[in-house]
C-alpha cells in the first residue's frame, strides 16, 4: 500500500475509534480541513511538527504513529532534530512528547 494510502486509512481508523471527524481533528492539530485532507492524500507533505500532533492527538506516541504509517526512518528523526534546534517554541510544545533530557541532548 502506498504511503499516502497508508496515512489516510490509519488516521481515519484511529479518528473513528475516537468518534472524530478528519474536520474535527483537523481542528484539534491547528490546520484547515483542506491543508489536512491534501496531507491525508499525499498532495502535501507531511511535517514533522503536524505529525507529532496528529500522534498527541489520536493517544500515540510519535515513533509508533510513524512505524504505523511506514514512515520511521533516520531521515525523520534527523528532520526532527533540526525542527527542534531551529525553533526553541517548537521543541517546547513537543517536550511532553520527547521528555526534557531528549529535547536538552537535542538543543
Amino acid at each position: 500500500m502506498k504511503s499516502e494510502k497508508k496515512l489516510k486509512a490509519f488516521v481515519l481508523a484511529l479518528a473513528r475509534q475516537k468518534s472524530l471527524s478528519l474536520r474535527k481533528l483537523a481542528v484539534r492539530v491547528g490546520v484547515s480541513q483542506s491543508h489536512f485532507s491534501e496531507v491525508l492524500s499525499g498532495k502535501k507533505k507531511l511535517k514533522v511538527s503536524l505529525g507529532f500532533k496528529v500522534a498527541q492527538e489520536l493517544g500515540l506516541p510519535p515513533s509508533s504513529f510513524y512505524q504505523s504509517i511506514g514512515r520511521e526512518d533516520e531521515a525523520l528523526v534527523e528532520r526532527f532534530r533540526r525542527c527542534v534546534k531551529r525553533n526553541p517554541e517548537f521543541a517546547k510544545e513537543m517536550e511532553p512528547l520527547i521528555g526534557a533530557e531528549e529535547r536538552a541532548e537535542w538543543a
